[in-house]
């Protein structure tokens, strides 16, 4: 009976031995409190204080620069620090920051104890992480349990860096844009300006230019697809570029048909109060540039100021030819502009000035006669689109006012010279002929053909407006001889010639 005894306390002796220890975790009292950090210098976030560690800069191969471990002194009052551990609370934090208690530095009476923190290598990837805690913790073990205690929870974030190549420094400058620089009062930023847009045009097209920097080519551009634009393709995001390093690209940015709405409102209530307020100044800053490396320059935080003029202005000019001419009209025509009122057409007798408003026409018409001009006179033609716009004052009444395009290349024409006039006489079998003086002719072309059915030979040019006699080889006797002479203007470089002459006919 005894030994059954002492076997049952044995067993229940090594039952209880074999029990596991069971592992739970508490919080305890926080007495601990930091007395010095060597990193950056704690920030407040919702009445805490924030520490952080950052990386400095990155290298092409994707490493940052090494720093050294920043460390925490930790002072308690009560509690002891020999035994604690330290670790971030989050995964991603444990993956990317190492952090060690020294146990060598921990005081003998354990009331002071040093932590150091550092990235666990050089190649963490980029990254901001604004909500990571660094938990300081002790394992007590209590009758047959073990425990975790969390003794401190440190608030804490930490940075790494993108490839900071040349482009980075330059994140809010604009000097890789072309364009005009400009200080916009009204929205009080610095941008830079190229070209027009007439707000009734279909689709207009804003072309900018961007050189790369540093040595890093650009992937692509990006549009705020809920902006005021598209690529010239209809996309919000352009790939097809040059992605070199320092090359230059071309951005076409297509207007949105919502953004000309706005656009139109805004310029008819500016001319409500100023009737010459039918441009404006436009700021935007729908565009960002991201590069080969994962930099991304723009948006909100760093915008790109771009800007434009938005106007009632009708967009571009036309270019106008002749169409026809005669002794005294000129017929002109030129390219058809759209979304306009009509045209003003100008004449003058000089290319560059005198020019006076002749006619206006509608936009239907794109071609126009000038008639009761004089013969073998030079003209100068240019033409110019024009908008009426509609809109009311800031008292209410509805005014109209003409907004005029830009002029046409000046367009260098003229009218043919007169009928030119000949005499013949006969000498011998030789003929001379004499033309007669046509008013502002630059040239004479003499033709003789030897019968009816013969084909008119030019036989003699003369340049000047003057009469000229010329004598003509000896003619076969016998034959009959017809002659003429015609008269011309030439303008640029071509010769437009007037009626011919009366055919005079001699036999020899």
């Amino acid at each position: 009976m005894k030994k059954i005894l002492i076997m049952m306390m044995t067993v229940i002796l090594m039952l209880s031995i074999a029990v596991p220890v069971t592992a739970s975790e508490d919080t305890a009292t926080d007495d601990i409190e930091i007395t010095d950090y060597t990193g950056d210098p704690p920030f407040e976030r919702n009445g805490e204080k924030v520490y952080s560690i950052t990386a400095k800069e990155r290298a092409v191969d994707g490493s940052f620069e090494r720093i050294e471990d920043k460390t925490f002194l930790l002072q308690s009052s009560e509690t002891d620090l020999h035994g604690i551990f330290a670790e971030m609370e989050s995964e991603t934090g444990k993956k990317d920051i190492s952090v060690k208690v020294d146990s060598d530095k921990i005081s003998e009476d354990g009331k002071k104890a040093e932590v150091s923190v550092n990235f666990t290598s050089r190649y963490v990837a980029t990254s901001i992480n604004m909500n990571e805690a660094i938990l300081i913790k002790k394992k007590v073990v209590s009758g047959n349990e073990e425990r975790t205690i969390l003794l401190k929870r440190i608030p804490f974030a930490y940075s790494t860096p993108y490839y900071q190549d040349e482009h980075y420094e330059g994140f809010n400058s604009l000097e890789a844009w072309s364009g005009t620089w400009e200080y916009d009062y009204e929205s009080g930023v610095t941008c830079k300006t190229s070209g027009t847009v007439d707000v009734y045009q279909k689709n207009p097209i804003l072309v900018y230019k961007y050189t790369a920097q540093g040595k890093q080519g650009v992937k692509a551009f990006h549009l705020n697809p809920d902006g005021k634009f598209t690529f010239a393709d209809g996309t919000t995001t352009l790939t097809k570029i040059n992605h070199q390093p320092k090359a230059v690209n071309q951005i076409s940015l297509k207007c949105k048909d919502e953004y000309l709405k706005t656009l139109k409102s805004d310029l008819l209530k500016q001319m409500a109060y100023d009737e010459d307020g039918w441009q404006m100044k436009v700021v935007f800053d729908d565009l960002v540039v991201e590069y080969e490396d994962g930099c991304y320059i723009g948006g909100s935080i760093d915008p790109i100021y771009l800007g434009h003029t938005a106007s009632f202005k009708p967009y571009g000019k036309t270019s106008v030819t002749t169409s026809k001419r005669s002794t005294s009209s000129i017929k002109i025509q030129w390219k058809k502009i759209s979304d306009i009122s009509g045209y003003c057409i100008y004449r003058s007798s000089k290319k560059t000035t005198g020019y006076k408003k002749i006619k206006t026409v509608s936009a239907r018409t794109c071609s126009w006669i000038d008639k009761k001009r004089k013969s073998g006179t030079i003209y100068y033609y240019r033409v110019r689109p024009y908008r009426t716009v509609t809109y009311k004052n800031y008292n209410g009444s509805t005014r109209t006012k003409n907004i005029y395009g830009t002029y046409s290349d000046p367009h260098k024409s003229g009218t043919r010279p007169g009928k030119a006039y000949a005499s013949v006489k006969e000498t011998g079998r030789r003929v001379k002929i004499t033309n007669k003086v046509v008013p502002r002719a630059t040239g004479y072309c003499f033709y003789i053909k030897q019968g009816k059915k013969g084909k008119y030979q030019k036989v003699k040019e003369y340049i000047g407006s003057r009469s000229r006699t010329y004598t003509s080889k000896k003619l076969k006797k016998g034959k009959t001889y017809y002659i003429r002479i015609r008269a011309y203007q030439q303008i640029s470089g071509k010769k437009y010639f007037g009626e011919a002459s009366k055919t005079k006919k001699i036999k020899i």
